[in-house]
């Protein structure tokens, strides 16, 4: 198992940043499906381009990550889209919602401290 550090970290979570966008960008086309066709074909052109670079950037990553740390990074995704919900579509989050987080984000750090 290779060993990771904090910027291999910080990487982990910008790729991980950068494929929350495409929830934010599925909410914003579906407002638009029934309106503007048109409005919905350039947002999935959009999401089409960031999903390319998010694959990029993660095989990049894999190649000096372990899939095991790597992946299980993923979970902070519910981290991003709880944000995007608030901040973006004033969605509202439960109590639960921040618990559920934390216990994922603590083992997260559980995992990456061990590696």
């Amino acid at each position: 198992m290779k060993k990771i550090n904090w910027i291999q970290i910080i990487k982990i979570q910008a790729i991980i940043f950068l494929y929350s966008i495409i929830s934010i960008l599925s909410k914003i086309a579906s407002s638009f499906l029934e309106k503007e066709i048109w409005m919905v074909m350039v947002i999935l052109l959009i999401m089409l381009i960031v999903l390319a670079s998010y694959a990029f950037l993660w095989q990049k990553l894999l190649k000096k990550v372990d899939l095991s740390i790597a992946y299980v990074n993923k979970g902070m995704l519910l981290f991003w889209s709880m944000i995007w919900s608030v901040v973006i579509f004033r969605e509202e989050i439960t109590i639960l919602n921040i618990i559920g987080t934390i216990i994922i984000f603590v083992g997260i750090m559980v995992v990456n401290e061990n590696a």
